[in-house]
């Protein structure tokens, strides 16, 4: 099997099998969809995967692996950033913050929150990497969750759901509003929302609170509404070691610091980035049905542009990495007899 067929067959695996935390049943996609695009809506995100990493070397110790500058991290601040192949291809994303101490007189932890499914891999790799190093890391996938709050009043949510504090859409700005609970706004844009991070015992209490302000919103709806908006998912627009992550709109996403100091793949990421020579990217698909992840996009009868990463669970649209030259040609797109009915760059892209 292929390095695609294997992602393709671990993202309908993680599809169909997300393992939430949260009982619940959603059958209103539309209103749903409706509540995330023009008010605000409550997301089950607890199939996330997990990792701390404690000791005081623990910033170190991460410092020289991943894309992002790991000093930035704080009681306030969390990061975006991913783990790549000394190629300079996508392994693996996360979000970083800062949370409690395990024990009094301690140092704080940091919180890998990524990809279901991908944890047990990560959490593979990184222990290689540990050797004598002061850090020690665990696999707390089950202990932990994260709920999501998306949408233009999002922000309100938060405040009425913990009056008491004080929430900032500032990308990655974190708060603890009460203990052992988290709010990060999410660091990659302001369309992702923000995380609710807790333990798994407490996510139903957190959902309860939530959705007394915000309607909730299944997974179908989620991914629509991800995927109208081209945000890139680890995983599924950005494939384990085949993905240039700069394609698909990584720096966009803040998930590159090209300030920093050394780190597995850098090399390549750097000289992609000042060379320009970047020839794909990433772009939302409008069209009838509903494509294939890994389905070709061909233009005439047997020139292939790119490939399609993500699907909206409804139909109707999808996200694909393509050869810019020729989107910018503006020649028919088709995915198998199917018509592209239109191709739009994200709404977020600063590449022309």
């Amino acid at each position: 099997m292929s390095l695609l067929q294997t992602h393709l067959a671990d993202v309908a695996h993680w599809t169909e099998n997300r393992g939430e935390k949260i009982p619940a049943y959603f059958t209103h996609v539309d209103q749903e969809r409706q509540a995330l695009d023009q008010n605000a809506a409550i997301v089950d995100l607890s199939f996330n995967g997990a990792i701390v990493i404690a000791g005081p070397q623990r910033a170190d110790f991460l410092s020289g692996l991943i894309t992002n500058q790991i000093k930035r991290v704080n009681a306030q601040t969390a990061i975006y950033a991913a783990l790549l192949s000394a190629q300079g291809r996508f392994q693996w994303d996360f979000t970083i913050l800062q949370i409690d101490a395990e024990a009094e007189g301690e140092d704080p932890r940091l919180l890998m929150l990524l990809e279901p499914g991908a944890h047990t891999a990560l959490f593979q790799r990184l222990s290689m990497y540990l050797l004598r190093t002061q850090a020690t890391l665990t696999d707390h996938s089950e202990q932990l969750g994260a709920l999501g709050v998306a949408g233009p009043n999002a922000l309100e949510v938060l405040q009425k759901t913990w009056p008491d504090a004080t929430f900032s859409a500032e990308l990655g700005a974190t708060v603890s509003p009460q203990a052992g609970v988290w709010v990060i706004a999410d660091p990659r844009h302001s369309l992702w929302g923000y995380r609710v991070i807790a333990d798994a015992a407490a996510l139903p209490g957190l959902w309860d609170q939530l959705t007394a302000h915000a309607a909730p919103a299944g997974f179908a709806a989620w991914e629509s509404y991800r995927i109208a908006n081209a945000l890139p998912r680890g995983g599924g627009d950005l494939v384990p070691d085949l993905s240039i992550p700069l394609e698909s709109g990584f720096l966009e996403m803040n998930g590159v610091d090209f300030n920093k100091g050394c780190y597995i793949g850098q090399e390549t990421t750097a000289r992609t980035y000042h060379r320009g020579t970047l020839k794909k990217r990433l772009f939302r698909l409008t069209l009838e049905g509903k494509p294939n992840l890994g389905d070709s996009v061909m233009s005439g009868t047997d020139h292939e542009v790119g490939m399609v990463t993500s699907v909206d669970p409804n139909g109707g649209q999808a996200l694909a990495v393509l050869r810019a030259s020729d989107v910018a040609d503006g020649k028919p797109l088709r995915v198998g007899n199917t018509e592209v009915k239109a191709v739009s760059k994200p709404t977020w892209a600063t590449w022309e």
